[in-house]
């Protein structure tokens, strides 16, 4: 991908996001996120309107996963909680066309490891994460100097 001032968020996000409902169970979503190796996940309600966002860090605070003797994974913690009970809720969110400088700021402005992106309805399209934005930044680094 070669960068360019016009590249916008929509250029670079995901767009095949996993998400999770605020009815959710903790452990759940925590084991989903463990086995997909992400640490956010954008929480919708109906029509995949984004209502929260929830971090491997929130999820840590209330659960974590052992291995047992025999190396299976066990959850030790409140299982009884759900992701609507520890989710940030409204979190801010980009738009597709948004400049990829713009979603820069913002994510270093607040530290935001990610931000979701939505439509102008409040439809979760999308998500762009640092690494995403580091990935950019390794192809722009290796690319020959003019």
């Amino acid at each position: 991908m070669r960068y360019t001032d016009a590249m916008t968020v929509g250029d670079l996000m995901l767009k095949d996001v996993i998400t999770a409902r605020e009815g959710d169970s903790v452990e759940k979503t925590y084991a989903e996120m463990l086995r997909g190796r992400f640490r956010h996940m954008p929480v919708v309600a109906e029509g995949n309107r984004l209502v929260g966002i929830v971090s491997d860090r929130d999820l840590r605070n209330v659960l974590v996963f052992l291995n047992d003797a025999q190396g299976n994974r066990q959850a030790v913690g409140d299982k009884t909680l759900t992701i609507g009970k520890v989710m940030t809720p409204e979190p801010m969110a980009a738009d597709p066309g948004d400049s990829l400088k713009t979603a820069v700021r913002v994510m270093v402005k607040h530290k935001f490891g990610c931000l979701p992106v939505c439509d102008a309805a409040g439809k979760l399209v999308g998500l762009v994460t640092e690494t995403d934005m580091l990935k950019l930044l390794e192809d722009l680094l290796a690319q020959p100097k003019k």
